[in-house]
């Protein structure tokens, strides 16, 4: 399955995050189309027993979140 180039680092970021932004972040890092990763997602809670369920949340707590980029520039004073 091609898939696009990866774009980056494996982190979380703040647009397009569904409940915590693992998903996104693994189609991010990897070039996957970040709609499958969420329906394999789903499909795996499902028919694992809660294995991947303990794995998101450690996606959740280990993946960094997405730096907040500030311009640096203020607005003017009035």
């Amino acid at each position: 399955m091609p898939g696009r180039p990866p774009t980056g680092p494996l982190v979380r970021p703040h647009v397009g995050r569904q409940i915590a932004g693992v998903c996104i972040a693994l189609a991010q890092a990897y070039g996957w189309d970040v709609a499958l990763v969420r329906i394999f997602a789903v499909l795996a809670f499902c028919f694992t027993g809660g294995l991947v369920a303990v794995a998101y949340v450690a996606g959740w707590i280990g993946i960094p979140e997405e730096p907040v980029e500030l311009s640096g520039v203020y607005p003017p004073v009035i």
